[in-house]
């Protein structure tokens, strides 16, 4: 199984796959195979979130600039180019603006190309700490709502949020912009981060299994 992971926006794709070992780690033994995540950068280069700076070596980066539709529209080619030079994949996940990216690309490709199912790019989709996504159509952005919208991204889908973050009610937005049947819930109970300690981790990994189980991709 092949994962495309994408990063926060200001860090990188090496501080992603130190944030996610223990994630790694857990879904290997539960899934009982070995997994493949390809980690990408952003091609923005942007100035370091949240302190990181303290831990982790730069270049810091993200994906695109959040007022920009055109910008947007080029980190949706790089994701198509990444599927296509270095696919296929059976999943994205992304954390922060990587899973808002991820998701934005899902809802804008199921809007744009209804004729070509979702599900032939990913079958599933993790998403960690990720506001509601973009809406890049028009000259402008704006963010999807499903009280407005009647897209929703039609693969399963793995939700792990924080009730403590600034960003928690978009989460939830994001969460209701999925197929209800499919898109998992697990709220870690914490702020803006990939949690390292050893019950919640293994509980992220139970809730992302769900999801991959329910994509049928093992």
């Amino acid at each position: 199984m092949r994962v495309l992971c994408l990063h926060g926006m200001g860090t990188n794709s090496q501080i992603f796959e130190t944030q996610t070992a223990l994630l790694k780690a857990s879904l290997n033994a539960e899934l009982n195979t070995e997994c493949e995540f390809v980690y990408v950068d952003g091609e923005i280069e942007s100035e370091p979130r949240n302190g990181v700076e303290k831990y982790y070596d730069g270049p810091f980066l993200s994906y695109y600039d959040w007022d920009s539709a055109e910008s947007i529209h080029t980190a949706y080619q790089l994701i198509n180019e990444l599927i296509e030079e270095q696919g296929p994949f059976d999943g994205i996940m992304g954390f922060s603006q990587g899973g808002s990216l991820a998701a934005s690309f899902l809802l804008h490709h199921s809007t744009t190309y209804p004729s070509q199912p979702v599900e032939l790019l990913f079958r599933f989709a993790i998403i960690i700490c990720s506001g509601n996504p973009f809406d890049a159509r028009g000259p402008t952005t704006r963010r999807y709502h499903p009280n407005e919208d009647m897209e929703r991204i039609p693969i399963p889908t793995g939700h792990i949020v924080g009730r403590k973050d600034d960003e928690y009610p978009g989460q939830l937005l994001l969460h209701r912009l999925c197929d209800s049947r499919r898109a998992t819930l697990y709220d870690h109970g914490g702020g803006h981060e990939i949690p390292r300690d050893p019950l919640v981790v293994k509980r992220m990994s139970d809730a992302i299994c769900r999801t991959i189980d329910q994509a049928s991709v093992l």
